[in-house]
């Protein structure tokens, strides 16, 4: 590093005695490419615990994991596969617990045993195969495991209609922390190396003929902002700004000094108090429910060449990492293998796990779900959870994005599905956003829930 430019003329000496000491960079030196890893990557396939029972079958990658099947008979296991094959066709069905009904088991058996009827041109007396009411045993079983590894998610179509209307309420600006007095218009230069100092002039500055244009022109940067359905209330706090730099600045040269130096400050600062006066706007939602349930499917994942599960109760250091870190060991997870995108999910997995009224949890595959929450944007939910007495959608996230628009969004489309997921349920569904401070292994879901339950708007 030949040159440090710093503009800062509060902590002007702090980033320079920062600069100078023995560690820094500009001591140190940099190499290009040092800190990152040439690490090769693999796919992992990760199958679900009641094919890994039923049939042996692991998936790559997570062989550590692997369960002694159910069936030991390569006939018997042959039969497990194709009663697994031909449960898709049944996926019509309200709930996968009907799978074990009466006249669905003999209707399925009967499928099975088309299925593995001999090859034609294959000689009779040869073949090697199971009589019929041992078929109708396996087939019975495979389907009892079935449905006690797998958690019914309704096939619930949600997506956002009528005439939107998320905007901006209108609001009056706390203007409490605008204190900032103007500054120097000539730049300090300190050379580290010989502790010299200069000044660089400022030739020219940017001129507005309207001071609010300063705040302005940086508000409708924001993705969130639109110049022309908010104008109005952009002008007005930004108004209310200057308004607070009068009752302590007469020169309008000296306003316009602030502004330019304070710009980013006081953009951030406007948008920050609009984002706790924003509408949604979606108050209505066009629902398609169709009659059935999803079969799990196995789930792919990236991770490192050698990256193998690690136990999810043992605590992670490397949290910047994790999400490239496979976990395993769980108990009531439908999957021997998942990865978190933070430590907060780790975590969460730990509650789930604990909770004794918990019978079984998922983190879903992507598609399970059809939450439109905003147009086409889709949400999945990062928790299925199943009790005796109710399901739950979870969604751990940091404390301090609880109030975002976008996440205030997915909670309130997500609640609705919950609403219409409850009339073709057999136990009612509840939608949790949770905040990560609220995670911890002395939780219960049941607890969490009592908090953190989002409400249907029309409930």
């Amino acid at each position: 590093v030949d040159r440090l430019t710093i503009v800062a003329h509060d902590k002007f000496q702090e980033i320079v005695d920062e600069a100078n000491r023995g560690d820094s960079i500009l001591v140190t030196g940099v190499i290009i490419g040092k800190d990152i890893p040439d690490k090769k990557s693999k796919v992992v396939e990760v199958v679900p615990k009641a094919l890994q029972f039923l049939t042996g079958q692991t998936g790559t990658g997570s062989e550590i994991y692997k369960q002694k099947p159910l069936f030991d008979d390569h006939r018997e296991v042959e039969v497990a596969k194709k009663t697994l094959d031909i449960i898709k066709e049944f996926e019509r069905l309200p709930r996968s617990s009907h799978l074990t009904s009466v006249e669905v088991q003999k209707e399925l058996s009967q499928k099975v045993k088309e299925a593995l009827r001999l090859p034609q041109g294959q000689l009779a007396g040869m073949e090697d195969k199971l009589d019929d009411n041992r078929i109708d045993e396996v087939v019975k079983k495979t389907a009892q495991v079935y449905v006690e590894l797998s958690i019914d998610i309704p096939r619930i179509v949600l997506v956002p209609t009528g005439e939107v209307t998320s905007g901006y309420w209108d609001f009056d600006l706390d203007t409490t922390s605008v204190t900032q007095r103007p500054v120097n218009n000539d730049i300090l230069i300190q050379t580290l190396r010989e502790n010299k100092q200069s000044y660089l002039t400022r030739i020219s500055e940017s001129t507005e003929e309207r001071l609010e244009n300063y705040l302005v022109h940086g508000l409708i940067d924001y993705d969130d902002i639109s110049y022309d359905d908010h104008s109005k209330l952009l002008y007005k706090l930004s108004g209310q700004l200057i308004d607070k730099l009068r009752t302590y600045l007469t020169d309008d040269e000296d306003i316009r000094n602030v502004l330019l130096y304070c710009n980013a400050k006081y953009v951030r600062l406007i948008h920050a108090q609009m984002q706790e006066h924003f509408d949604d706007g979606a108050t209505e939602y066009e629902v398609h429910v169709a009659t059935g349930f999803n079969t799990l499917k196995p789930s792919a994942f990236n991770a490192p060449a050698d990256e193998i599960p690690r136990p999810f109760r043992q605590p992670v250091d490397d949290k910047k990492n994790i999400r490239s870190m496979l976990f395993g060991g769980f108990e009531k997870c439908l999957f021997p293998v998942q990865k978190f995108d933070s430590d907060t999910e780790r975590r969460f997995a730990l509650v789930l796990e604990n909770d004794k009224k918990v019978i079984k949890w998922v983190k879903p595959n992507k598609g399970s779900f059809q939450i439109h929450y905003s147009g086409e944007s889709n949400y999945e939910p990062d928790f299925v959870a199943e009790t005796k007495d109710a399901y739950y959608l979870c969604e751990p996230k940091d404390e301090s994005e609880m109030d975002d628009d976008v996440i205030q969004a997915k909670a309130t489309a997500a609640a609705q599905w919950c609403k219409h997921a409850t009339t073709v349920a057999s136990k009612p569904w509840h939608y949790l956003l949770v905040p990560h401070t609220a995670v911890n292994e002395s939780q219960t879901l049941t607890g969490l829930a009592a908090q953190y339950t989002v409400q249907s708007s029309n409930s």
